[in-house]
């Protein structure tokens, strides 16, 4: 990724306009006095130390590489809050269950990106997912899935024949998806859920009044539901955030991701058949055990 430091925010030098509060999607970067600048000579990038351009290397298998950009983001547009939270969030906040994840001082510049379509999340949450998976996916480990051992193995011993994006884990969602999902949730539209997404067969059977009852806590449910004893972090029978529900309703149980999913494993079996080490699971047991005992 090449980056123009002259469109980045210097986080010491950052002004805002509070009644500007669109939605937007955000980068953060660290660059420093270390960081190679360059500049633009006959098409080509040379180091320059006055130079306006800095280059992020992309994901590094063994992370031997100083990364650029730190994180990417989106919010609701409540102007540098949501910086300000990434910025002052260390690990001792993750105990704070307002604050689910971040990345630390770890910043110097940033930058917003803010265009009309992002008035809606689900435009949002879209472009941040292609975005992410483009130029930053490890930081995504919870649904993404791509930094397995067996997945880092296939890469080495391959060659350079399979390289990340071979097997980065399936997103095969449209924005048409995304935006029919959301029209779904916003009409209550059940029989959309249970036609595209992967609804279990002891709901399927339920009527509205059923979900809105708040007995049922299941992810495809649009309201909130009893969760042992206790509420799910909201008041029963109120609707679930969009977001919240895309995640656990669509972008997990989509029949296109379930699809594009079973494609993915059956690839990664044949791909470990080619690439694999018949010794690998015994020293990979070794190792987690050597790892556990330390």
């Amino acid at each position: 990724m090449i980056i123009n430091t002259n469109k980045l925010v210097d986080i010491t030098k950052a002004t805002v306009d509070i009644t500007d509060g669109r939605p937007y999607i955000y980068f953060l970067f660290n660059i420093t006095d270390k960081t190679p600048r360059y500049k633009r000579e006959n098409n080509k990038y040379v180091i320059d130390s006055k130079g306006k351009f800095v280059i992020d290397e992309g994901f590094d298998l063994f992370k031997k590489r100083t990364r650029v950009l730190k994180y990417i983001g989106q919010t609701l547009g409540r102007s540098i809050g949501r910086i300000l939270i990434h910025y002052y969030f260390d690990n001792n906040d993750l105990r704070n269950k307002k604050i689910q994840h971040g990345t630390g001082p770890v910043f110097t510049h940033y930058r917003l990106m803010k265009i009309p379509r992002f008035i809606y999340d689900t435009v949002r949450l879209h472009h941040e997912t292609l975005l992410v998976r483009k130029y930053l996916p490890e930081i995504n480990k919870s649904s993404s899935k791509i930094f397995s051992d067996v997945q880092k193995m296939i890469i080495l011993n391959s060659g350079g024949k399979i390289k990340i994006s071979d097997i980065i884990y399936p997103y095969k969602l449209h924005a048409r998806d995304i935006w029919l999902a959301a029209k779904a949730f916003k009409n209550e539209d059940w029989e959309w859920v249970k036609q595209n997404c992967a609804v279990s067969k002891q709901y399927k059977h339920l009527t509205i009044a059923d979900l809105k009852s708040g007995r049922y806590s299941f992810g495809e449910n649009f309201w909130m539901g009893k969760v042992r004893g206790k509420t799910s972090g909201q008041k029963r029978g109120k609707k679930k955030q969009f977001s919240r529900w895309f995640r656990a309703c669509v972008l997990f149980k989509h029949n296109k991701q379930l699809e594009a999913k079973r494609s993915f494993q059956k690839k990664i079996i044949m791909l470990r058949n080619v690439y694999g080490d018949k010794n690998f699971d015994k020293q990979l047991t070794l190792f987690h055990e050597k790892k556990s005992n330390s």
